[in-house]
């Protein structure tokens, strides 16, 4: 008893053993513990009770009980009694410490989360609108940026609409392949065209100028026109 007591007084507490009706050690080091008889009575409790608040001299005390059978099979109690006033200026750095903590990782998670709700929706929404606004003005290379490795809704929001890019480009493209083709068959005939057109039209002015003045010239004009 006297080396667990020893190891209590360093936390404000002291040991008391309650042998039948009588103390046969008191921690203290002085008078007997005035709430004596109010400490709970032996109850054969193989769990000791709930902590037991007690008011004495204007001082709170916190007292904790386990009842027990000496080995003459003689009744007795333990009690762990702590001067609260004593412990609770003792605790005030470690609460000091555990609130810094809490606000530390409150801090840290507040900033994690930040940069996860940046990284995984206000930058791929930022890239949507870039996008948007590149398609906009007529540029359909533009390609959002996203990581193929997340799942997300937003990241299959991201690669939905850059496949509609893509395939928006490619249509534009082809697009733009056909009117080419065209034009450039368009060129084509009328660059052959315009040789025959030439000749017919040098030819019929000349019989209308009278150039084709006998009938064998006028039947060699219309022959060449037709």
């Amino acid at each position: 008893c006297a080396a667990l007591n020893t190891e209590f007084a360093q936390r404000s507490a002291f040991l008391l053993v309650r042998r039948g009706d009588k103390i046969c050690y008191n921690g203290s080091g002085g008078a007997l513990f005035e709430g004596f008889e109010r400490l709970p009575i032996y109850t054969k409790e193989e769990e000791s009770g709930d902590p037991l608040y007690m008011n004495i001299s204007d001082t709170q005390y916190l007292v904790r009980h386990k009842d027990m059978i000496f080995a003459d099979g003689m009744e007795g109690t333990a009690f762990l009694i702590a001067d609260v006033s004593e412990i609770l200026p003792r605790m005030r750095p470690l609460v000091v410490q555990v609130i810094f903590t809490i606000f530390l990782i409150i801090i840290i998670s507040a900033t994690i989360l930040t940069i996860w709700i940046y990284q995984g929706i206000l930058r791929p929404i930022n890239e949507l609108r870039k996008a948007t606004h590149e398609m906009e003005q007529g540029n359909l290379d533009y390609e959002i940026k996203y990581n193929d490795d997340d799942d997300d809704n937003i990241t299959l929001l991201c690669q939905d609409f850059d496949h509609m890019r893509a395939r928006l480009n490619e249509t534009m493209n082809s697009q733009l392949a056909y009117e080419k083709n065209a034009l450039e068959m368009m060129g084509n005939i009328s660059h052959d065209l315009k040789t025959p057109l030439t000749a017919i039209k040098g030819y019929t002015e000349g019989i209308m100028d009278g150039i084709a003045d006998t009938p064998e010239r006028r039947e060699k004009y219309l022959k060449t026109i037709l």
